[in-house]
């Protein structure tokens, strides 16, 4: 075991859900399993959309899963674009741990394979990541080796450091943490990828974000100069931002408008 995936660490940020993906007769959503290089499958859903503009690749928030989009998945569609949503290791029906390694290690193998599944399918093989919250770290992974096909990334609620985020909620708890495991969540930060990003990036924060405070979508901004833009949703906290529908999506939508331009 890597010092990253000390329990915890894990006990104290993952907050795995376990449920079997909902069997729907739509005849736009399908089942996805994809197999990562120890054999282990993830599961998630695939939200065709009327156009095809590309695939948005959507990694959740913590306690989060795929099932959850059912009811929301219009909102991302309705751009034109399809949406997957996956889940990680030990999240909803996928198999395996949730180990925070994990999110880094799989986040490229999830891609690859989905530009596989979009040529199988006929669709084009053009994808946005985002990553919402703890999916922030799934995003980086992807944005920081830029693979080909990779046509933006946004950022939804994420965290740019680490320790900082670790240290701002949990502070009692890890202040007392051994200086090898805080040199390790110093290792595995955000921060150490998302300046590697070469497209254009979409970051949508909550102005009254409780869990990661704003002021991680701005260091986000920064550290990505031009290749940036930020968007602050006035009065939303956490886990609310997607009600506050028609500014999400006007944010959704001038970015991913610019893009086909």
């Amino acid at each position: 075991m890597i010092l990253i995936d000390h329990p915890m660490i894990s006990n104290m940020i993952l907050f795995p859900r376990k449920e079997q993906l909902k069997s729907n007769t739509e005849k736009n959503i399908l089942p996805i399993s994809l197999e990562m290089k120890d054999g282990i499958k993830l599961t998630g859903l695939f939200f065709s959309a009327k156009e095809d503009k590309g695939t948005i690749l959507f990694f959740h928030g913590n306690a989060e899963i795929a099932n959850d989009y059912l009811s929301s998945y219009k909102l991302y569609t309705s751009t034109g674009y399809n949406l997957a949503v996956m889940d990680y290791r030990g999240y909803g029906s996928s198999e395996g741990v949730a180990v925070y390694s994990a999110l880094f290690n799989d986040a490229p193998i999830i891609f690859n394979q989905l530009m596989e599944f979009l040529k199988i399918q006929n669709m084009k093989p053009s994808i946005i990541v985002m990553g919402r919250s703890l999916g922030g770290t799934s995003a980086s992974a992807i944005g920081s080796i830029n693979p080909n096909g990779l046509k933006a990334i946004i950022f939804e609620s994420a965290y740019y450091d680490f320790l900082e985020l670790v240290t701002d909620l949990f502070h009692q708890g890890i202040e007392n943490a051994p200086s090898e495991l805080l040199d390790a969540i110093k290792a595995w930060s955000n921060s150490k990828y998302i300046p590697l990003i070469k497209v254009p990036t979409l970051i949508i924060h909550g102005t009254n974000d409780e869990i990661v405070n704003i002021k991680h979508g701005v260091q986000i901004t920064k550290s990505l100069g031009n290749l940036a833009k930020m968007i602050k949703i006035e009065g939303a906290s956490h886990n609310d931002i997607q009600l506050y529908t028609q500014s999400y999506i006007e944010a959704l939508n001038g970015f991913l408008i610019n893009l086909t331009q």
